[in-house]
C-alpha cells in the first residue's frame, strides 16, 4: 500500500463512479464481463453506480447499456442524467458556441469537430466517420446553430490557436485529451467534480464517501476530491499524483480488481 492510501471498507462507500475511457473500458473500447459482474455485485449492495464521461450520451449508449448505471454524467460533466431526465446541466450560451465555433472554422482548415447542442450531435469530420458517430448530424457549421451546447470538442495542431479562442471568453475552459490532438471547449463549471458534487447532493452521498476511478485530465479534480480518487495503472503521471489509491490498468480489469478486494472482500 502506498504511504498516502486510505483503508477501505464496503460500508464507506455509497457511491462510485467510473470514467469510461482507459478506466472501464479496455483499449479495444470493451468491457470485460467480469467488470460487468463486479459492478453487479455493487448494485446489489446498495452502491449507486455513475458513469462520467466525456463523451456525449449518445455516444457512451452502448457502454451505459452494458453497464445500467444509476447516474450517467456526461459532456465531461455538463449533463447529469438520472432514470433518462436531466438533474443537473452546465451548458454554454448559444451566442458564445457560435462564435467559438465560426473562429475555429475559420483559424484551421480541415478540422474535425463535434458539438453536443441542445437538440442533437453535430459533427464535421475530416475523412471517414467513425461508426461510433452514427447518430450525428452531418453538419458544415456554415450557419449558427443558435442554441445551448454542452461541450465543443475541436481536433486541432496548434494547441496554442485553440487557447487563443477560448482565451476570449471567461466563461469557457478548454481540456486537451492526452490521446491525440483534441481539445474539449465548455462552460468553465462543466467539470466532472462539479457534477459528481450534484449528484451526490441529490442523492444526499457526502463526497466523502464517494470513490471515483479516472486517467486522464478532465479527472484530475474528480480523482483529488472524492474520498477515495482511485487513478488507474495506465493514468497520466499528473491524475497518479493526486489519486489516494492507484489501481491496475484498464487493460488488466483494474477498477473490477480494486473494487474487489477493498470492498467486496467480505
Amino acid at each position: 500500500m502506498r504511504a498516502k492510501d486510505k483503508q477501505v471498507t464496503a460500508a464507506e462507500i455509497k457511491m462510485i463512479v467510473l470514467d469510461l475511457d482507459g478506466t472501464v473500458l479496455h483499449s479495444d473500447k470493451t468491457i470485460s464481463p467480469y467488470t460487468i459482474e463486479i459492478l453487479e455485485r455493487c448494485k446489489r449492495a446498495g452502491i449507486k453506480i455513475a458513469i462520467a464521461t466525456a463523451r456525449s450520451e449518445m455516444e457512451a449508449r452502448r457502454y451505459i447499456e452494458a453497464i445500467a448505471p444509476d447516474v450517467v454524467i456526461s459532456g465531461g460533466g455538463s449533463l447529469v442524467c438520472y432514470e433518462g431526465r436531466a438533474i443537473y446541466t452546465c451548458m454554454l450560451s448559444a451566442e458564445i458556441s457560435d462564435a467559438i465555433i465560426a473562429e475555429c472554422m475559420a483559424r484551421e482548415e480541415g478540422l474535425s469537430i463535434t458539438v453536443a447542442a441542445s437538440d442533437g450531435y453535430y459533427v464535421k469530420w475530416a475523412g471517414e466517420l467513425p461508426a461510433e458517430y452514427g447518430h450525428a448530424i452531418s453538419c458544415d457549421f456554415a450557419k449558427p446553430l443558435s442554441q445551448e451546447t454542452y461541450k465543443i470538442v475541436v481536433e486541432s495542431s496548434d494547441e496554442a490557436i485553440v487557447k487563443q479562442i477560448v482565451d476570449k471568453y471567461h466563461q469557457c475552459s478548454v481540456i486537451r485529451f492526452s490521446d491525440g490532438e483534441w481539445y474539449r471547449i465548455a462552460n468553465k463549471e462543466s467539470e466532472k467534480m462539479n457534477a459528481v458534487k450534484a449528484t451526490a447532493e441529490y442523492f444526499d452521498i457526502d463526497v466523502s464517501r464517494v470513490a471515483s476511478f479516472g486517467d486522464d485530465f478532465s479527472d484530475l479534480e474528480m480523482i483529488k476530491s472524492c474520498g477515495y480518487g482511485v487513478s488507474m495503472g495506465n493514468a497520466i503521471d499528473a491524475v497518479k499524483a493526486v489519486g489516494k489509491h492507484v489501481c491496475d490498468t484498464n487493460d488488466n480489469d483494474g477498477v473490477a480488481k480494486w473494487i474487489a478486494a477493498h470492498l467486496l472482500a467480505d
